[in-house]
């Protein structure tokens, strides 16, 4: 994670780079000028804490939030309210639908599958999910967990979470469920998915054929590739449309009288959601 957040300070601390250039004219903040000058789409999320939300789409590599503050330092990561819930995820599928709304979205990429899961604010636990009964839910778990993927954490229930890797809901849940799993409390399985369009399939692919598939999720530079990873992300593209769900994340369970339990999208609220199936396993 520490070298995730160095990539995204070095691609700030390249647009600033180009601040004399931009801003001044348009009275957008240099910083902004400086991004869209690089070929990025930034799409503003509003004000929240006195920081000015941006998402930022750069032409190549994944999209990313970004926070101004009033003297136009920046700040990349995700915003939390006092509360302790996650208000990026709102501000962006907030911003979309008014794009939308305003005939203003950003066409699909091509191939486009399926769609990307906020959390919406609601307590998350056992409500938010649904079981899954009969067997052929309990082998196709099974094939889940044995897909190409990678594995955090060594004790505790298992949970299953097919993500995108430009998703930044996947990227979200991900993180969230990565520490509760190093601390022994959790065995994530994550299942790199490509259902997203063509951005999607070469970051999934790259994953795929990465020597540490670990690393390479967390790290969005370039990893040192191990072949070709196509056809591992076709496969689990495949189990994961068998699930009948067109949103990632997609994070699946076993409750304890065997059916498998699933929650679309992020889940802000880690601990009674991890509380409940760890009673369950």
């Amino acid at each position: 994670m520490r070298r995730t957040a160095a990539a995204l300070a070095a691609i700030l601390a390249s647009a600033a780079s180009a601040l004399p250039v931009h801003g001044a004219d348009t009275g957008e903040s240099p910083m902004i000028a400086a991004l869209r000058a690089g070929g990025a789409r930034v799409v503003a999320l509003g004000e929240r804490g006195g920081l000015a939300g941006y998402l930022v789409e750069p032409a190549t590599g994944d999209s990313y939030s970004v926070y101004l503050t009033a003297d136009g330092h920046a700040v990349a990561g995700l915003l939390y309210g006092p509360d302790a819930r996650l208000v990026t995820g709102r501000q962006i599928a907030s911003a979309r639908g008014n794009a939308r709304a305003d005939g203003n979205a950003a066409p699909a990429s091509p191939g486009a599958a399926a769609n990307t899961a906020a959390e919406d604010g609601r307590p998350t636990g056992p409500e938010k999910t649904r079981g899954l009964s009969g067997t052929p839910d309990q082998a196709r778990f099974q094939r889940s967990a044995n897909a190409f993927g990678f594995k955090i954490g060594k004790a505790g229930p298992l949970a299953v979470v097919f993500a995108d890797p430009t998703c930044p809901w996947s990227r979200s849940a991900v993180a969230r469920l990565s520490q509760p799993a190093v601390a022994g409390r959790l065995r994530l399985r994550v299942i790199p998915v490509a259902v997203l369009g063509a951005k999607a399939a070469h970051r999934a692919t790259a994953i795929a054929a990465s020597a540490d598939p670990a690393l390479a999720w967390f790290d969005p530079r370039p990893q040192r590739t191990g072949g070709d990873g196509r056809s591992a992300i076709a496969a689990n593209n495949r189990i994961f449309s068998s699930w009948g769900v067109n949103s990632v994340p997609l994070i699946l369970w076993r409750n304890a009288d065997g059916r498998t339990a699933r929650h679309i999208g992020d889940i802000e609220h880690v601990e009674p959601w991890l509380d409940a199936i760890t009673r369950e396993d």
